[in-house]
């Protein structure tokens, strides 16, 4: 027999092993609906699937089916081409936790107790899971935001060497929100540094916390030195209740009160419960136009708009009067009254009608042409009789699903006065690029060209990204405010279509130059324009048009939470920085003391040993990369989007070190997850020896299980490893 012969004769009872020998192999997916309340209210049956993911070599989705205004369903799809060779069984649970991150409810946990077997090529490949028994939508909806990890188990005939998803630590929930809010609690590391005095209660809180969520209270604590230094604030013109639920938004970037697709249906069917829930939005969503806290008036907005009928739409319309911001629900309320003759004529014979017919002539024919103007566009005619007993209307668009995806940018122009006098007429000062909803945008100002805008600035939003052949729905508003608050901010908005044929759009006379220089510079001298920008996409349900019953208003979409963001802008731009950190004996590392405060206690214990900010707080034995990707996970919650830890295994290694060093819990079990998605032959003694250095025995079993998978692994990662010690 030859030496080949042989070799093949000893590998044989190897691969007849392996083909016997039964494992699982585990992939988890976690999948985020954002706008929950949007897919509920549709009213007909649809459904969301997620994107596909990987286990046991098989692609799968996970589908969450709505019926009846609420999810009814989750199932599994095998995605995999239909040259499957064989049937595939596999294993699934469900795990829906508290998106909100304060852990108060405990997950709804479901798990399959037997194995499902989708039989192929010509069985079905769609399993419907059970809904977990503890889910509810009270506990596990939060701000519009619905968050589910699947976890597939796929039965193979052979452990293969290496898998494409591996996940050895469930991380924590984000916490930023709960921990931001412990800042207001009594015995905080940071305590409070402004107070409020709202109807003779005081109120504290963080001017850095509060300037970070509110470009109204950014301009008045950045702005004179006596601003700067003011230590209590009077608030007219608002209950003390109020104030606190819109102070608690600003730090935790949750609502006081629940969404209409969160309560329960006693709760709905409750009109006194509904009444005082409306009228807690409006008061929220004055106090958020106030201190131009977008997400917020949004919010308030979206419940405003779902609580709309015949006896609060006249109301509802008074209170968006005049605030430009709130274009959404004024025009939800005329969509409403234009939907249907009848519905019409109940607003008209409301009392609130009546009355503002009488009192206010002009605001009363000002929604009747809007009314009228929108029932052009419909073909409706409120005039017209109900050619039915039931009033139905064909919603259209229940066959889209609208995304919105927002965006800030703040376009800071030092030394205003000498630009301006040196700023030719055909010239333009052009903002930096940034991202929105997929696309590149960029602001610029100008000198009026006109010679009725000579004296103006225009100001311009221009679409970098070549849209192609597409369509580019923009709603954009343009917002100064006066650094010393004495004059009120302007806010001008646009809602247009950008295409290849209109990439420009903005405001020929935004405002005069003599204004400008003499009431919104601050006193460094700069002039700063914040540019909010909603992009709207479409994505097909799958599902036709549908006649569904005219109640409430249309859905305003509210973006998902921003807080996170707001920290990271924070930390970008160094604004009230006061700490300074001294890494690799030469990298200065900027921060703020309160945010380490309430999200990392060990380095905060560090940084509240310097006294100044002209001191440097030392930080050894770690890389200047490594603690600046520690800071903004520690302010954002997330890892830096460079990939550069899932490309380096060694700073991965170091991330985690640096995470046990600062007690990250929840970044300790990412860096984990990670360094486990790396894992081969070449690297596994070397990561099971990072793991038992470092205590991280999930970590160290995961390696353990990887090497003692097969005889074949032990092998290759025995000999890799020798041939690595003898080349160094």
């Amino acid at each position: 027999m030859t030496e080949e012969a042989a070799a093949a004769a000893m590998e044989a009872p190897r691969k007849t092993a392996l083909t016997h020998r039964s494992a699982f192999a585990r992939g988890t997916h976690r999948l985020d609906i954002v706008g929950y309340s949007v897919r509920a209210a549709l009213g007909v049956s649809n459904s969301v699937r997620s994107g596909a993911f990987q286990a046991g070599g098989h692609t799968w989705a996970l589908v969450c089916n709505f019926q009846r205004k609420q999810l009814r369903s989750m199932s599994l799809e095998l995605m995999s081409s239909l040259d499957v060779p064989r049937d595939v069984v596999a294993m699934a649970g469900l795990r829906i936790d508290d998106p909100s991150g304060a852990g108060r409810w405990q997950p709804a946990v479901w798990r399959s107790h037997e194995a499902h077997t989708f039989k192929l090529p010509y069985g079905s490949r769609t399993w419907e899971l059970s809904m977990p028994s503890a889910f509810k939508e009270a506990r596990h909806v939060h701000d519009d935001r619905f968050s589910v990890t699947c976890t597939v188990d796929v039965l193979e005939d052979s452990t293969p060497a290496e898998t494409t998803t591996r996940f050895v630590s469930v991380p924590l929930p984000p916490s930023i929100s709960t921990d931001l809010h412990g800042l207001l609690l009594e015995g905080s590391r940071w305590p409070p540094d402004v107070t409020f005095v709202v109807e003779g209660d005081e109120v504290r809180a963080h001017k850095l916390v509060l300037s970070m969520r509110s470009p109204v209270f950014k301009a008045e604590f950045h702005g004179s030195k006596k601003k700067r230094l003011t230590r209590t604030v009077q608030v007219d013109d608002m209950s003390a209740p109020t104030f606190r639920a819109m102070l608690r938004f600003i730090y935790t970037d949750e609502m006081p009160i629940k969404p209409k697709g969160v309560a329960s249906q006693d709760e709905c069917r409750n009109k006194q419960v509904a009444r005082r829930r409306a009228a807690i939005a409006r008061d929220l969503l004055v106090a958020a136009d106030r201190y131009g806290i977008e997400r917020l008036r949004l919010m308030c907005e979206s419940i405003l708009s779902e609580s709309i009928d015949a006896t609060t739409v006249m109301s509802t319309l008074m209170l968006v009067e005049g605030r430009y911001s709130c274009r959404q629900l004024e025009a939800s309320c005329i969509a409403y009254m234009a939907s249907d003759p009848d519905t019409f004529a109940a607003v008209v014979a409301t009392p609130e009608y009546q009355e503002l017919r009488e009192s206010r002539v002009s605001f009363i024919a000002g929604i009747a042409e809007k009314v009228a103007l929108h029932s052009k566009v419909d073909g409706n005619c409120p005039s017209c009789s109900s050619s039915s007993p039931t009033s139905l209307r064909l919603n259209k668009s229940s066959s889209t699903f609208m995304s919105l995806e927002r965006g800030t940018h703040e376009f800071m122009i030092p030394n205003f006065s000498t630009v301006l006098r040196r700023l030719h007429v055909d010239q333009e000062i052009h903002s930096g690029r940034f991202h929105v909803g997929g696309y590149d945008w960029r602001i610029f100002c100008k000198q009026g060209e006109l010679k009725d805008h000579k004296e103006h600035l225009s100001v311009y939003l221009h679409q970098l990204t070549d849209p192609g052949t597409d369509n580019v729905e923009v709603m954009a508003t343009f917002y100064i405010a006066d650094p010393n608050h004495k004059s009120p901010p302007i806010s001008t908005w646009l809602e247009k279509v950008f295409s290849k044929e209109n990439m420009d759009w903005g405001f020929p006379a935004f405002i005069t130059l003599a204004s400008a220089k003499s009431q919104y510079v601050g006193h460094d001298g700069s002039f700063t324009i914040t540019c909010h920008i909603d992009v709207t996409k479409h994505e097909s349900c799958g599902s036709s048009s549908a006649a569904v019953g005219v109640r409430g208003g249309t859905a305003i979409p509210v973006p998902p939470s921003n807080i996170a963001w707001h920290l990271e802008q924070l930390l970008v731009t160094q604004q009230g920085a006061d700490v300074k950190f001294l890494v690799e004996g030469t990298t200065v590392v900027y921060a703020h003391k309160l945010v380490l405060a309430a999200r990392s206690p060990v380095l905060y214990e560090a940084a509240a040993s310097v006294a100044s900010i002209d001191s440097h707080v030392r930080i050894d034995g770690m890389k200047a990369a490594v603690f600046k990707a520690v800071l903004h996970y520690i302010y954002t919650d997330e890892l830096p989007s460079s990939g550069a830890l899932r490309d380096d295994m060694g700073m991965a290694g170091d991330m985690l070190a640096a995470a046990g060093r600062y007690h990250l819990e929840r970044l300790k079990a990412v860096c984990q997850n990670i360094l486990a998605e790396s894992i081969s032959t070449e690297n596994a003694l070397n990561l099971l020896k990072i793991a038992d250095q470092l205590r991280c025995q999930e970590l160290k079993d995961y390696c353990v299980d990887y090497i003692s998978s097969s005889p074949h692994v032990v092998k290759e990662v025995m000999t890799k490893s020798f041939s690595s010690f003898v080349c160094n």
